[in-house]
């Protein structure tokens, strides 16, 4: 507002002196210059005469130059107040709306994902291995039995001489078959049979019928067994478990019937060499050998027996002549596992309790497979069912 007033005050000096300066007249003397009387004595330039006395002509009058005009100023116009903005009115923010928080939705229990049915696994695409051929079945040659040692005769005494002079001479003659019967005649057919028992191999045996005697089970005699083995692994298989019986003298039915029944529930008929739980269930476990930490994962359950545990493995690897402890992934491959499964039936003497062929002697076997005969983890319902098939197929 000060500035404002000074202008205006200045600007009023400004209009009074151009007032004053305008209002002045004239001095009463002068004339203007067009429309004034001449002097009395003095005529125009042109058309007067020239003064009587004097030659000079008279000058003209000096015209005054016309007063300039000023011109009036303008108007100083008042500058319009300056109006001042109004401030405009702080609006208050909006409260910040804090976002409601979502209501936490409690997590639905975690359901046990029901296991998957397992599918057989698709054969993986490596060149196709030869078709193995099952080895004829050998069948263990006879006993030979001795021929029974012909007992020599008694010797009779003869009859007593009569003493008669003449008979006195061949008295002496009974004597000798007397001791005819002492030579080691009878010793020499008992020598006889000997010699071929040194070669029991020698002769091509019978062909017999497969399963009844060491020749073991056949593939379509597995594979109606375990009706859910993959039937390529069945054909893979065999060989290796016809020749762990063999070495482990499970050659009859009852004990062939008995063994796979156990291992067809132990593998998943055939279809797992591993256990699918990572072993740690067996961290500590003493009594299984599994004295120092991650034995449980590293000793767990492989082969078509699942053998479980660092003592088992150290033993079956003394016995098959391998290092089991440091290589335990040896004991799932078939070569190896079922000869791992064969030495611990036989270290068990299963053989035994298998001859009975009873349902009491089969669930025996069964604890001593799985440390428990009707535990709900043996699923001796299950192994039962295999063990009554194989009797069916195998007889």
């Amino acid at each position: 507002m000060r500035p404002l007033f000074i202008l205006i005050c200045l600007a009023l000096a400004i209009t009074v002196t151009n007032s004053v300066s305008m209002g002045g007249g004239r001095s009463s003397g002068s004339s203007s210059f067009r429309g004034g009387s001449r002097p009395s004595g003095g005529s125009s330039f042109r058309g007067g005469s020239r003064p009587s006395g004097g030659s000079r002509p008279t000058p003209k009058p000096i015209s005054r130059p016309r007063p300039v005009s000023t011109p009036r100023p303008k108007p100083i116009s008042t500058p319009r107040p300056i109006s001042t903005p109004r401030p405009k009115p702080i609006s208050t923010p909006r409260p910040i709306s804090t976002p409601r928080p979502k209501p936490v939705t409690t997590p639905r229990p975690i359901s046990t994902p029901r296991p998957k049915p397992v599918t057989t696994p698709r054969p993986v695409t490596v060149p196709k291995p030869k078709p193995i051929t099952t080895p004829k079945p050998i069948t263990t040659p006879k006993p030979i039995t001795k021929p029974p040692v012909p007992t020599p005769k008694p010797i009779t005494t003869p009859k007593p001489i009569t003493p008669t002079p003449k008979p006195t001479t061949p008295a002496t003659k009974p004597t000798t078959p007397v001791t005819k019967p002492t030579t080691p005649k009878p010793t020499t057919p008992i020598t006889k049979p000997t010699t071929p028992v040194t070669k029991p191999t020698s002769p091509t045996p019978k062909p017999t019928t497969p399963g009844k005697t060491a020749g073991g089970l056949t593939p379509a005699q597995v594979q109606k067994i375990m009706p859910q083995a993959n039937s390529k692994l069945v054909q893979q298989y065999t060989p290796h478990l016809n020749q762990a019986m063999k070495e482990a003298g499970i050659n009859t039915p009852a004990r062939q019937n008995a063994f796979i029944a156990q291992l067809a529930h132990e593998s998943g008929q055939f279809r797992y060499m591993q256990e699918l739980a990572s072993g740690k269930a067996y961290e500590g476990r003493k009594d299984l050998g599994n004295t120092s930490p991650g034995d449980g994962v590293r000793y767990k359950g492989r082969g078509p027996i699942q053998i479980t545990g660092k003592a088992n493995y150290a033993a079956a690897g003394k016995a098959l002549g391998l290092d089991l402890v440091k290589n335990p992934e040896l004991a799932a491959k078939p070569d190896v596992g079922f000869k791992v499964a064969a030495w611990y039936w036989n270290t068990r003497k299963l053989n035994n309790l298998a001859d009975k062929n009873t349902a009491d002697s089969f669930s025996k076997i069964t604890k001593a497979v799985n440390g428990c005969a009707n535990c709900k983890s043996t699923h001796a319902a299950e192994r039962n069912a295999f063990w009554n098939r194989a009797n069916q197929i195998n007889q």
